[in-house]
C-alpha cells in the first residue's frame, strides 16, 4: 500500500501531529508548529527526510501541492516545501486513504524511558529472529507483583525486572511484543519522558508527554522459561565483565563457524581454549573470585559476546552460576540489579 510508505503531518494553531505506521506498529510525536490553517498532509516519508535533513535546523514550512503542470498525476497529492530559498515539492497520497491509528489508553503502569530503553536492550538481544516461531519472535512483558521483561530463543534466556509504578488495574498478565516493535521502541523516546503503558486484546501502547507509540500484540503462549533455571548450583565465581568481555574479543578471532570454546573453571581461574584445524587455536586466561572446583563447558561465544554488548558501559560483577552436569543450564546474574541471563552449553561430540 503506498500510503504505508508515507509520513501524516496533521497541522493546528499551534502543533504539528507527525504520525507513521508500516501496519504493525505506529508512532506519533506531536511538535511546535504555528499553522494558518488546518490541514493534513501525507506525503513521502524517505523524501521527507532528505529535505528536512539539508534544512540544517532551519524554520520550514508547508503547504498542500497544486496539482497544475502537471507536477503530479491526478491520483496523487503532496506538499510544497520551504526553507531558506529552496522550494520542494513532494509527492505523497490522499491523507484519507491512511487509517489512523488510536494512541489513546487506559494506562496500567508508569516507567521512566531510559530505563525502559535499557531494560528492552538488555533483553531483545535473545528473541529469535525467525518470523515463522512467533512465540520467541518477541519479547514478554509479565506483569504481576513483579515486571520482568523477557526474551528467549529457546537456547538461552535474558530476564530483567522492570522499575515501574502501577497506576491502573491490569487487563493483560502477559504481553508479547514483537522483537522489530521492541528495537524500534528503544529509539522512539526521550531520555527523561515518562512512558505510561496500557494494552487491550490486541495492541500495546506506550504513551509519552509528546510522544506515543502503538504495536500489535503476538498472541500465543510463551515457553515457560523459568523451568530451565536451574534451582541448585554446585558453586558460583564472580568476574568483572570487562574482563569476561577482553577474553571474548581475544578468543573469537580463532572461532570457526558454530564452533564452540572450552571455559574451564579451575579453582580461581576461568581459561578459555579454542583450536580450530582451519583457523588456529587460542587460549586466554581470567581471574575469577569464588569457591575451589572444576567446571568444563563448551559454550557458544557469541553468547557471551551478545551479553557482555548488551550491558553498554557497565561494568558491574557478573556472579556466574555453574553445575558439574554438562549439559545443565549456566546462569548468569548482575549483583544488585536482578538481571539474570540463562544460556545451555553445547553438546560435545562423542568420539568413538
Amino acid at each position: 500500500v503506498e500510503a504505508m510508505k508515507c509520513v501524516l503531518l496533521k497541522f493546528d494553531t499551534w502543533t504539528c501531529t507527525v504520525q507513521a505506521t508500516d501496519g504493525e506498529m505506529a508512532g506519533q510525536i506531536v511538535i511546535d508548529a504555528n499553522a494558518l490553517e488546518a490541514m493534513s498532509l501525507l506525503v513521502d516519508f524517505n523524501k521527507l527526510t532528505q529535505v528536512l535533513r539539508e534544512s540544517r535546523g532551519k524554520l520550514v514550512s508547508f503547504e498542500p501541492a497544486k496539482i497544475d503542470g502537471g507536477i503530479f498525476t491526478s491520483d496523487k497529492q503532496g506538499a510544497t516545501i520551504r526553507c531558506g530559498s529552496g522550494r520542494w515539492s513532494i509527492a505523497g497520497e490522499d491523507p484519507s486513504t491512511l487509517s489512523e491509528w488510536n494512541f489513546s489508553i487506559d494506562a496500567s503502569l508508569s516507567v521512566d524511558a531510559d530505563h525502559l530503553k535499557e531494560v528492552v536492550l538488555k533483553t531483545v538481544f535473545c528473541a529469535e529472529e525467525d518470523d515463522t516461531r512467533f512465540s520467541v519472535d518477541c519479547l514478554s512483558f509479565e506483569l504481576g507483583d513483579e515486571t520482568f521483561v523477557v526474551g528467549t530463543d529457546c537456547k538461552r534466556v535474558s530476564a530483567c525486572p522492570l522499575s515501574c509504578v502501577i497506576i491502573g488495574e491490569h487487563g493483560k498478565t502477559n504481553l508479547l511484543l514483537p522483537d522489530k516493535a521492541a528495537v524500534a521502541l528503544t529509539r522512539f523516546f526521550e531520555p527523561c519522558d515518562v512512558v505510561r503503558i496500557g494494552a487491550d486484546s490486541n495492541r500495546v501502547t506506550f504513551m509519552g508527554d509528546k510522544r506515543a507509540f502503538t504495536s500489535r500484540l503476538l498472541i500465543g503462549t510463551y515457553p515457560p522459561w523459568k523451568k530451565v533455571v536451574p534451582k541448585e548450583l554446585e558453586r558460583e565465581v564472580t568476574i568483572r565483565l570487562d574482563d569476561l568481555a577482553r577474553a571474548i574479543r581475544q578468543v573469537l578471532p580463532m572461532t570457526g563457524k558454530d564452533s564452540g570454546v572450552d571455559f574451564c573453571f579451575s579453582n580461581q581461574t576461568l581459561t578459555l581454549k579454542v583450536k580450530t584445524q582451519s583457523v588456529g587455536s587460542a587460549e586466554i586466561e581470567v581471574p575469577v573470585d569464588g569457591p575451589n572446583g572444576e567446571t568444563n563447558l563448551l559454550i557458544d561465544p557469541r553468547y557471551f559476546k551478545d551479553f557482555c554488548e548488551a550491558m553498554g558501559k557497565e561494568n558491574p560483577l557478573v556472579t556466574i552460576g555453574l553445575s558439574q552436569i554438562p549439559d545443565k543450564p549456566i546462569t548468569m546474574r548482575v549483583r544488585d540489579d536482578g538481571y539474570l541471563y540463562v544460556l545451555l552449553p553445547l553438546v560435545r561430540e562423542v568420539t568413538t
